[in-house]
């Protein structure tokens, strides 16, 4: 333990040999494209006590876009500005949401109450961060929420309203992930894998 702290502050103390890494990281990789604009378009704002909610749609990467969460202090404005996170939700095989496991829902079905807590201990995060003063984004990241792989016709459950049934969820979320499967295997016939398009587009949130 002590060694890491060390090798972690020697490391933290030497910004040109972070950049220098970072550069050599990035152009190894496969999935790259040249950023395209991501085209923020406000779906809803919602107020509450001690922060907002926006709701917003982005062109994240050239071939896909994704819906964001933006949680904003009741105070922030320009004239007011505050730091911000990027809130990366869990991967843990819910697949019907992604940027709502972060914030508190009214009305959200039994199962994904319950698998908010078993996650996040019934603390939202997004939710204690913008109520302390620090704006929070968070993207559907790729195969969560609105990029799940929903099939024409199915009902939005990714806004966390809809009703769901325990069953129903295990039934949709086995049935994704065997599909997630073959999404991986045909991205790695091109060298793609999942991580480098989050990475990306996670690059992209913070743009």
């Amino acid at each position: 333990e002590r060694d890491r702290r060390s090798a972690a502050r020697d490391w933290a103390s030497n910004p040109a040999a972070i950049r220098r890494k970072r550069q050599e990281l990035l152009a190894r990789l496969t999935y790259n494209p040249d950023p395209v604009p991501l085209r923020p378009r406000l779906l809803c704002e919602e107020r509450f006590p001690t922060f907002i909610r926006r709701t917003y749609r982005l062109q994240i990467n050239p071939d896909d876009e994704t819906e964001a969460y933006l949680h904003l202090p009741r105070h922030a404005s320009r004239k007011h500005p505050v730091p911000v996170l990027l809130g990366l939700h869990e991967h843990g095989g819910q697949w019907l949401l992604g940027k709502a496991k972060l914030t508190r829902i009214e009305g959200m079905p039994r199962t994904f109450r319950e698998y908010q807590d078993r996650c996040y201990g019934g603390r939202m995060p997004a939710d204690y961060f913008a109520a302390n003063g620090l704006a929070v984004l968070t993207i559907d990241q790729l195969c969560f929420g609105s990029r799940a792989l929903w099939r024409r016709g199915e009902k939005p459950y990714h806004n966390g309203r809809t009703p769901l049934t325990a069953a129903a969820d295990l039934q949709l979320r086995l049935r994704m992930r065997y599909e997630q499967f073959w999404l991986h295997r045909a991205l790695l016939t091109n060298g793609v894998i999942e991580s480098e398009i989050s990475l990306y587009d996670n690059r992209r949130s913070i743009d």
